[in-house]
């Protein structure tokens, strides 16, 4: 295979997925703790002899060596408190944390029924399968979201423990993301709550989440309540991945208002621009959404008579902001629209032969019959 061969398979395409009807690792406890090693300190003995004024001044030097070291042994010693303070205030802090938001967390249990499947062997009927994964309390009247891939397409019952051990049967999937869509969440209701108060969770702003900040991962899978501030997933220690909650803030609002998962739909295919990418197609733009040719990729790159096309939106375009958010590697075109709701008309900022446009874009439902389209 050629290197450009090789780069042509490397080059990924996102598309905007379609709504069908989420992805929640639990996190292990912990299994190492802080450790603080005070360092032992015993000065050595000074021989002193009082038989020359050289040897006087060697005193001299001595004593003030002694000082120099005393000063710095107190200087670590305060170090060591300092430290000793910080990891009670994390650990005060994570607990904080627990305390507040263990009564939101629940583990989601899904018993669903599998395809039957033909073989070599012959016919093979449908089986019965468990699952279980983590969920959050969004609302009280007891909306909860999920992974999609905890909730199977075939899911035949659904039922979710509380952070109390209680475990309430009546629970209706209200709507999945598509198996092709990369925000893999879910949307439960408990229908009957058995008079149980139910708290959600108050959801924060990721934006204000950067690289290098501490995260506590909270889980409650087959009711066992776990904590976290490193996440174990598969082989790769203390590696995760989250989402963000300001990609499905659009979705639950849907949800809440609605009864029903909608997802905000503009209308095209594209590449995210990045420094290689902008070199490769020759682009006027080092970052944003790349609309390709139709030709290339075998398909509509704006679909007809949507958002996108009727705001003059064209293949080869490449929009660089939505609303007041830049597309760039952290935020895509696709986390950016999460954060629209359905019905929104937002400024759409794209770049067009080396010029930069501006037109208003109001958002429609994702169409059922899209698979992959955005």
């Amino acid at each position: 295979m050629s290197g450009e061969e090789s780069k042509e398979k490397e080059q990924k395409i996102i598309t905007e997925p379609p709504i069908v009807a989420e992805r929640s690792h639990v996190p292990s406890p912990a299994h190492a703790a802080s450790q603080v090693v005070v360092p032992s300190s015993q000065p050595g003995h000074l021989k002193v002899r009082f038989l020359s004024a050289a040897l006087l001044v060697m005193i001299s030097s001595s004593a003030g060596f002694a000082g120099g070291w005393l000063g710095t042994h107190g200087n670590e010693n305060t170090t060591i408190q300092k430290q000793q303070v910080v990891l009670k205030s994390q650990g005060q802090l994570i607990s904080s944390i627990a305390k507040d938001v263990g009564p939101s967390v629940v583990s989601v249990n899904v018993t669903s029924q599998t395809q039957p499947t033909s073989s070599f062997f012959g016919f093979q009927g449908s089986t019965e399968q468990q699952s279980a994964g983590t969920g959050i309390i969004i609302d009280k009247s007891g909306l909860i979201i999920t992974n999609r891939h905890v909730v199977a397409a075939g899911a035949t019952k659904v039922s979710v423990t509380l952070s109390d051990g209680t475990t309430l049967d009546n629970v209706q999937v209200i709507g999945r993301t598509a198996d092709s869509d990369p925000l893999d969440v879910a949307f439960l209701k408990i229908t009957d709550t058995k008079g149980k108060t139910l708290m959600a969770a108050k959801l924060g702003d990721s934006s204000k989440v950067g690289v290098g900040d501490s995260v506590v991962a909270i889980g409650n899978a087959l009711g066992q309540f776990h904590m976290n501030t490193a996440v174990a997933s598969g082989d790769a220690q203390n590696i995760g991945f989250a989402i963000p909650i300001n990609d499905v803030k659009g979705a639950i609002d849907s949800v809440v208002q609605k009864g029903k998962l909608e997802r905000p739909y503009i209308g095209v295919v594209f590449i995210s621009v990045t420094a290689d990418t902008a070199k490769r197609y020759n682009l006027g733009a080092d970052h944003g959404a790349y609309i390709p040719p139709s030709v290339t990729i075998g398909r509509d790159s704006v679909v007809k008579d949507s958002p996108a096309d009727k705001a003059g939106i064209k293949e080869g375009d490449i929009i660089t902001k939505v609303g007041d958010q830049t597309l760039d590697a952290n935020s895509t075109l696709t986390s950016v629209l999460g954060t629209q709701k359905v019905g929104d008309t937002v400024k759409v900022v794209y770049v067009r032969d080396g010029k930069e446009h501006t037109v208003d874009v109001t958002l429609t439902a994702m169409p059922d019959n899209l698979q992959s389209q955005n």
